[in-house]
């Protein structure tokens, strides 16, 4: 479901994949190897354009999916649970701001 949307506007992986984790150290440890640099708002606005306004929020909710069971399989506590919480409020965040987008 995500693959084909991702794979479209992502031609370097590696480099989206260290911003990534940038992002999530900053959120989950409040430090970063790397200052993380960029809105995923604007981003995901940005692929949904891309993507001629196809997100909806089953994507969300299937990389929510996603996530809770890399979290839960992977690790467990405090900073697993902010993990969780931030990616849940983040989703609908970001999707509210694509449908907002799509309205102008």
């Amino acid at each position: 479901m995500l693959g084909p949307i991702f794979n479209e506007a992502i031609h370097e992986w590696e480099p989206h994949l260290e911003k990534l984790t940038d992002f999530w150290e900053g959120n989950l440890f409040f430090f970063v190897k790397t200052q993380y640099h960029g809105d995923p708002k604007i981003a995901h606005n940005e692929l949904d354009e891309k993507s001629d306004n196809s997100l909806t929020m089953n994507h969300f909710g299937h990389w929510i999916n996603l996530w809770l069971e890399t979290i839960d399989e992977h690790f467990e506590g405090e900073t697993a649970d902010r993990a969780k919480m931030i990616a849940r409020k983040m989703a609908s965040f970001l999707f509210l701001k694509i449908v907002e987008n799509r309205s102008k």
